[in-house]
């Protein structure tokens, strides 16, 4: 807290003065969104390298083990059914505590069970199935938590922009893991994929602590600020309330003097509550039935004081309630939980809220299985060799995170800059990011690309690229239609799209099982994302709904400029 000093003039005026120091704390907390995303970002890029390691590991795996392509999709789906047990938990947790502590320990967990893969596949099926199913269960809080992270602290302006970022680093987390498998494959066998993926999150955990600390000490230093405010306004009312009884006369005068004393001491010492404990001694210890103070005039003020600050107090819990929705605070709990129509269930009920599922379960069919079968396609109908993957493989999630974070950045200027309606955009990026890879699909997958891995190569990061402008589309949508509520919702939807990889992985491995046609795969896939733009174009949203529980402060302000 900055010194105050308080001085008695001849004539009995009390001036208070003060350093603002309220300014450059501000500043600094309105670039604390960045570290947020930075961490958000980073822990993206981890999630996707060690889901996608597998893809290129599982061919030599099967060689070594006897594996067929039925038992390697049941072993590449496995990780689905953890990854949809912990979604909407994990949304839950993120929205009632924070999502900061939830984060951190699903990355925990899936990087150990990536590490510990190898000695799961040695053990036998069961082992491995465990392992696969426990990277699951870790990675499915991991983006319910971030989303939570990014309704409570990105301000709306540029949330389109920051799920872009996070998810660019997601896609350089799979370029990363399809780029680097191969080498290090023929480097030094398939289990060191797993070990220094999985090793990887050691390099994260700094960047996790230091956001932690940071955040703390932003809260301090509010916390700071906003009782020296306080004293200053005492003591304002001190300086005030003496120059009255000097004026007044009386004995009263002596009752001043201790009173701005008083004064000057506690905001030199004390701060929070304190405060006001100490500024009036004379006034708090007066016997019962005797007047508060020796002059009216004081009871008027103090009396006053106290009605001022009961009445802010009031605001900030309404001001709290309403910049952060995804905070554990006891009223805004109580408030959800007795209405009965408003939380998770409410929610549930909205095409809204179905239009995110479904889109996302549509989309998960081309995007799980694409990302799981790759490397087969580029070995089986394109003619490669293991050690030609890297090149190949990489090109399409390089592309992805470049559209993505493009995407982010230009949807928000539609909005922002361009007055464009919030749904408008939303069904542009889907819907451009839903047909446009559904006909590269049927292209890739037809006799054209056939032994021409480089057309295939072609259409595929085609395809890839554009499945990135959806980060402005289902990505970001329930930021818009329930931000406070924003955790559980995207766990939904995530939920959904696990389903479609748990369907769609040993779906496609089947197929492919037996007839050998990619056409046939690929197909499905693609028919799903003509369904699916369908489907989000009728029923998205584009505001926050009733049952959210209100619009918050900074969506009425957007709409409102």
């Amino acid at each position: 807290m900055s010194a105050r000093t308080l001085a008695i003039h001849p004539n009995g005026a009390a001036a208070a003065s003060a350093a603002p120091a309220a300014a450059p704390v501000t500043a600094k907390k309105n670039r604390d969104w960045v570290k947020v995303v930075g961490v958000c970002a980073f822990a993206a890029m981890l999630c996707y390298l060690d889901r996608t390691n597998i893809s290129t590991a599982i061919v030599p795996m099967a060689e070594q083990f006897g594996w067929d392509k039925q038992f390697c999709g049941a072993v590449l789906s496995a990780f689905f059914a953890g990854y949809g047990a912990t979604q909407v938990l994990g949304g839950q947790w993120s929205d009632k505590y924070g999502g900061s502590a939830v984060l951190a320990g699903g990355l925990a967990l899936w990087s150990v069970a990536t590490a510990l893969t190898p000695f799961a596949a040695a053990w036998g099926t069961m082992p491995l199935l465990a392992a696969r199913t426990l990277l699951g269960m870790g990675q499915g809080v991991a983006f319910p938590a971030m989303h939570a992270l990014l309704a409570k602290h990105v301000p709306h302006k540029v949330r389109s922009g920051a799920i872009g970022i996070i998810m660019a680093c997601a896609h350089c987390g799979t370029a990363l893991g399809f780029g680097a498998s191969p080498a290090i494959i023929d480097a030094m066998g398939w289990g060191w994929t797993y070990y220094l993926f999985g090793g990887a999150a050691l390099l994260w955990l700094p960047f996790w602590l230091n956001m932690g600390r940071k955040k703390a000490q932003a809260a301090a230093k509010a916390a700071a600020a906003a009782a020296a405010q306080q004293a200053q306004q005492l003591q304002q009312r001190a300086a005030a309330a003496s120059a009255h009884i000097m004026h007044s006369g009386g004995s009263a005068w002596s009752q001043a003097g201790n009173m701005a004393a008083a004064t000057a001491g506690a905001a030199a010492l004390c701060s929070g509550a304190a405060v006001a404990d100490a500024v009036m001694p004379t006034v708090r210890d007066t016997p019962a039935g005797t007047s508060r103070s020796a002059h009216p005039l004081l009871d008027a003020i103090e009396q006053q004081h106290d009605q001022q600050q009961q009445h802010a107090a009031r605001l900030q819990q309404r001001a709290a309630a309403t910049a952060t929705p995804s905070s554990s605070s006891s009223s805004k709990q109580d408030s959800s939980s007795s209405n009965p129509n408003v939380g998770f269930w409410p929610l549930m009920r909205r095409k809204e809220v179905w239009a995110i599922a479904i889109a996302q379960y549509t989309a998960g069919w081309g995007f799980y299985g694409l990302l799981a079968w790759l490397p087969s396609f580029f070995i089986e109908h394109c003619g490669l060799q293991l050690t030609q993957l890297g090149a190949f493989t990489l090109a399409p999630y390089l592309l992805q995170a470049v559209v993505g974070a493009s995407a982010g950045i230009l949807a928000d200027n539609l909005i922002v800059q361009r007055n464009w309606g919030i749904r408008d955009v939303r069904v542009l990026m889907q819907v451009a990011g839903m047909l446009g890879p559904a006909a590269c699909l049927f292209a890739a997958a037809s006799p054209l690309s056939a032994h021409s891995p480089y057309l295939a190569t072609g259409l595929i990061t085609v395809a890839m690229g554009m499945s990135a402008l959806t980060c402005s589309g289902v990505s970001a949508s329930h930021l818009d239609i329930a931000p406070r509520h924003a955790g559980v919702v995207f766990g939904v939807g995530n939920t959904a799209g696990t389903l479609a990889g748990l369907v769609a992985v040993p779906g496609l491995g089947y197929v492919l099982q037996h007839t050998g046609n990619w056409s046939i795969a690929f197909g499905l896939a693609a028919a799903h994302n003509v369904v699916g733009a369908a489907l989000w174009a009728k029923w998205v949203g584009d505001r926050p709904l009733p049952e959210d529980g209100g619009e918050p402060e900074g969506e009425m302000k957007l709409k409102a400029a």
